[in-house]
């Protein structure tokens, strides 16, 4: 007789990475990805947000000060009352 669970794998899904602690050796130009995870959200949703984004070529590019800057200004927003 046969187990049924001879047939199944068990995969484990991976752990989400986490959002860069260390902000200080970040890049001053950032990747898509690096970008999502700086920020520590996904980046289907760092697409949806209106960050200024720089292209080179095909690939977009984030500048770290622009992402600050960016961050600051939805915070004093959020602070005022205006979300």
């Amino acid at each position: 007789m046969k187990n049924i669970s001879d047939n199944c794998e068990v995969t484990e899904t991976p752990e989400p990475e986490p959002a860069i602690t260390d902000r200080d050796n970040v890049p001053d130009i950032l990747s898509r990805k690096a970008t999502a995870k700086y920020l520590g959200i996904c980046e289907s949703t760092l697409d949806r947000l209106t960050i200024p984004k720089t292209r080179i070529g095909r690939r977009v590019m984030y500048k770290r000060d622009v992402l600050k800057k960016w961050v600051d200004g939805k915070t004093e927003r959020a602070k005022r009352g205006k979300a």
